[in-house]
């Protein structure tokens, strides 16, 4: 019974969440912002592309030839992204 009430607590929030919206917020983020997708993040790729255009100081870098797990799909790449994002 514990269980099930807190799978659906879980699934309750989740989807409370999901309807979250900061879209209007975003415009108001002053600092810089750096943004790192997958060329082949079907997923991802156009909400990435959408936050840079809407954050002031957004710079987005596209990892070229990774999907989803950039991390693990272009370590070396997304080291030079993590790096230059630092010294921004």
């Amino acid at each position: 019974v514990l269980v099930r009430a807190m799978t659906d607590r879980a699934a309750e929030l989740t989807g409370d969440m999901a309807r979250l919206d900061f879209t209007p917020s975003l415009g108001r983020i002053e600092c810089p912002v750096s943004i790192a997708c997958g060329e082949r993040d079907k997923a991802n790729i156009s909400a990435a592309r959408e936050l840079e255009s809407i954050l002031p100081q957004a710079r987005l870098t596209v990892i070229r030839g990774a999907g989803h797990e950039i991390n693990s799909e272009a370590p070396g790449e997304t080291a030079r992204f993590i790096i230059q994002a630092l010294r921004r």
